[in-house]
């Protein structure tokens, strides 16, 4: 799993120099801005029910609970490879794929 895209969780920016690794409550890899740190610090508390999701074909990690997450829906394209993510998302934990779930779908 080290080939997480780097492009930033909350907003898309991929802007390397401002990018920076956090981890979810369930462990999980990706990068945010400074800025999206900041916003978004509350959902990656403990206590916050958001984790990071990703898209099985380019590997775009995603905050749930972000901006860019909820551009995901209108169209249910991933915002860097707008592959249809009801086929592509995964759900992680352990900075792995979840093996069995509704909604995420594992890679092979």
């Amino acid at each position: 799993m080290s080939d997480i895209l780097r492009k930033c969780g909350g907003c898309g920016s991929a802007s390397s120099g401002d990018l920076g690794q956090v981890l979810d409550k369930k462990q999980n890899r990706g990068y945010l801005c400074r800025a999206c740190k900041e916003k978004y610090a509350h959902l990656l508390t403990p206590e916050s029910p958001k984790r990071f999701w990703m898209c099985g074909e380019c590997r775009f990690r995603i905050l749930a609970g972000t901006e860019i997450d909820a551009a995901v829906d209108p169209d249910s394209l991933c915002p860097n490879c707008r592959t249809n993510v009801n086929y592509s998302l995964v759900n992680l934990s352990g900075d792995g794929p979840v093996k069995t779930d509704i909604l995420g779908h594992p890679i092979d």
